[in-house]
């Protein structure tokens, strides 16, 4: 819950420091967070999936939240031991978990690939 809260923030916040523009959450165009794709699974159904942040024709942009090593609370608490030592920056935990992230952000830019970008299927889903 806590990535999820502090992804478009932290996000919107990056783009000022680096003076890009930040995304217009309400525009549903192609520069925004939280973009639908629908995943066609290898069994033939699909399933809806959302990218963090996405910028059509540039990047999909997958977002993971770190942890010092002393304790960064979740926003919320209730993070277990296991999910903590997950986010430990510069672990061997973490390093899964970021590539992990990479394989995700990887599949959803092959999920849009799949679509084309003036169908039905794609309005649909955003």
């Amino acid at each position: 819950m806590a990535e999820r809260a502090n992804c478009a923030p932290f996000l919107s916040e990056l783009c000022d420091m680096l003076g890009l523009p930040r995304p217009d959450p309400a525009s549903g165009g192609d520069y925004r967070f939280e973009r639908g794709v629908t995943r066609q699974e290898d069994d033939g159904s699909t399933s809806s999936r959302r990218i963090d942040l996405y910028r059509r024709g540039c990047f999909v942009c997958e977002a993971k939240q770190g942890a010092t090593p002393h304790g960064q609370p979740g926003l919320f608490g209730g993070n277990s031991e296991a999910q903590h030592r997950a986010n430990i920056r510069n672990t061997p935990a973490w390093t899964r978990h970021m590539q992990k992230a990479k394989g995700q952000a990887e599949g959803y830019a092959r999920d849009l690939l799949s679509v084309a970008p003036a169908s039905s299927a794609d309005r649909a889903v955003e």
